[in-house]
């Protein structure tokens, strides 16, 4: 099965990394470290889970997506974010889809997604992710959002030499 969508949204800028932490005091006056999610990170977040909830709410009785985890067993995934192009890009190359080099980092971007994946239910866990891509680049403004496909489908999985041979290969033993 294969779950394919394009979430018409500024892909957020704000990362899984940027996370904050104070010391509170306990009633006891023992200290101890408080972790929360910053606003810019949680808006963002927020943002992924509703554009993701209104598309399974459009699916529902198309793909049978329903309210259970869709996928419960090792998936690939694909996530493309489509940033809008930088001011100082040519009038002329403004139709040409570039890499994105500058931050944010592509896999802080990745963390916040995959936790709503999970928090909508379509992956019952990120830890079921066993091949991952993640691609960042710049497009016209109205081009810009994030791609996503995951699919339980596997592909060609390395076979026992292969993996020992790419081992080699890395060590230098070819």
């Amino acid at each position: 099965m294969t779950y394919e969508a394009f979430l018409d949204m500024p892909p957020p800028v704000s990362t899984v990394q940027h996370k904050g932490e104070r010391v509170v005091f306990g009633r006891s006056g023992r200290a101890f470290v408080h972790h929360y999610t910053k606003k810019p990170q949680q808006r963002a977040l927020d943002e992924y889970t509703r554009h993701l909830l209104a598309d399974i709410k459009k699916r529902v009785n198309v793909d049978g997506i329903g309210t259970y985890s869709m996928f419960t067993t090792a998936i690939e995934v694909e996530i493309n974010f489509y940033f809008p192009h930088p001011s100082n890009v040519a009038k002329r190359d403004r139709l040409k889809t570039f890499a994105k080099v500058t931050r944010p980092d592509v896999d802080n971007m990745a963390k916040g997604l995959l936790d709503c994946l999970s928090r909508v239910g379509l992956i019952q866990d990120d830890a079921l992710i066993y091949d991952l891509r993640i691609r960042k680049f710049t497009v016209e403004e109205q081009n810009r959002g994030v791609y996503i496909r995951i699919s339980d489908e596997l592909g060609d999985l390395p076979e026992s030499k292969e993996v020992k041979q790419q081992k080699d290969k890395a060590n230098g033993k070819v």
